[in-house]
């Protein structure tokens, strides 16, 4: 079943931004604004095959989880949901972060060594 969801206009326009050659995009709203889905429709823009999305609270991360299901991702497209911390501490032991698209959500938020 596909379903098919109407962007806000900041949404398109964000879509539209993330195409401009850059390291990264910003999403800035209120909560329940729609940067979720906003940032998963540009991911699929971009025809990105590997997501990792990092927040630091799990049940921030489980919405992540049902917005991925609400977006029907082709099969291929690899979407790997974790804790800041985890991430941090794959990327100690030397694993190499590789992916199309990092989503950092609630960076303000993330843990660090001093925390």
């Amino acid at each position: 079943m596909s379903i098919t969801i109407t962007l806000r206009k900041w949404q398109a326009e964000a879509i539209k931004r993330s195409e401009h050659l850059s390291n990264g995009i910003f999403l800035e709203a209120l909560g329940g604004r729609g940067k979720t889905i906003c940032a998963l429709a540009i991911a699929k823009h971009k025809k990105a095959k590997k997501i990792i999305i990092t927040n630091n609270r799990l049940a921030i991360l489980n919405g992540w989880i049902d917005a991925v299901k609400f977006m029907n991702f082709d099969k291929g497209v690899e979407i790997i949901i974790q804790t800041d911390r985890y991430l941090q501490n794959q990327v100690k032991k030397g694993h190499k972060l590789d992916c199309d698209v990092l989503i950092v959500d609630e960076w303000q938020n993330m843990s660090s060594d001093k925390q």
